[in-house]
């Protein structure tokens, strides 16, 4: 009696398509089931037998991951671009996991690594810092395109950003009362930029601050301080690395 080998989900918001195959390839058979069904059926098809599950590397695709492989089944994570390539026919549910088996009997194809839940917790702390440092580099070349305009070098880094109103008020020289009083206006509007109760510069570099406190105190693991520990890393870099490592299975 043939067994399943190779199972393919093609994940949904609420359904997901499941296309089977034995070991020589051949289709086992295909089911569509909801949301509540699927761990369930998992675990019944763990008991028959363990076989490797392929999924697209997509919105939920970790936690689902980590759950199959806690019923004893092996999972690999495919991108999707390189599912697509085996669409064959008419694009449907159960083509899309037919393709997805297709991908996964492949070796050259690359897996996504499925990320523990301090992993998980670490990506998701660089991904919310991020904005801020975004947010905060808009700003300082924002002001040193207008300073610019007025034959003022912007010094570089971040922490000069404090010094754009005293660079405006020592670099532009007003002819007229009424260019005096637009260039203090000027002054005040860099001076907000570095104002904590309008969401400027200072409160930015906490945030991102806080932030990078977050991911030292996520990345207190042994692998995180065997990480740190590096000279060529820092908390930014070996934490990031360390948040996309595939995690060692044991022997």
């Amino acid at each position: 009696m043939s067994t399943v080998t190779l199972l393919g989900i093609d994940i949904g918001k609420n359904t997901f398509h499941l296309h089977d195959q034995d070991a020589r390839g051949n289709q086992f058979l295909r089911k569509k089931l909801n949301r509540s069904q699927l761990l369930s059926h998992l675990a019944h098809l763990a008991q028959l037998s363990n076989c490797k599950i392929a999924m697209e590397s997509c919105g939920g695709s970790q936690w689902r991951a980590r759950r199959i492989e806690g019923l004893s089944h092996r999972v690999q994570l495919i991108a999707v671009q390189d599912v697509r390539i085996y669409v064959t026919g008419n694009k449907n549910d159960f083509v899309d996991a037919e393709a997805i088996c297709e991908a996964a009997s492949r070796l050259k194809t690359r897996s996504v690594p499925v990320k523990t839940v301090e992993q998980q917790i670490l990506s998701t702390e660089h991904k919310l810092r991020k904005p801020w440092v975004d947010h905060r580099t808009g700003i300082i070349n924002q002001v040193h395109g207008f300073l610019l305009e007025f034959g003022i070098i912007f010094p570089i880094g971040y922490a000069a950003l404090k010094q754009a109103p005293a660079l405006m008020e020592k670099g532009v020289h007003s002819a007229s009362a009424s260019t005096e009083n637009r260039r203090q206006a000027f002054v005040y509007w860099c001076r907000s930029y570095d104002d904590p109760e309008h969401n400027g510069a200072s409160q930015i570099d906490q945030r991102i601050a806080a932030g990078l406190h977050r991911i030292e105190t996520v990345g207190k693991s042994s692998f995180g301080r065997k990480t740190l520990s590096q000279p060529e890393y820092g908390p930014k870099y070996g934490l990031g690395f360390f948040q996309k490592k595939k995690k060692t299975k044991k022997p």
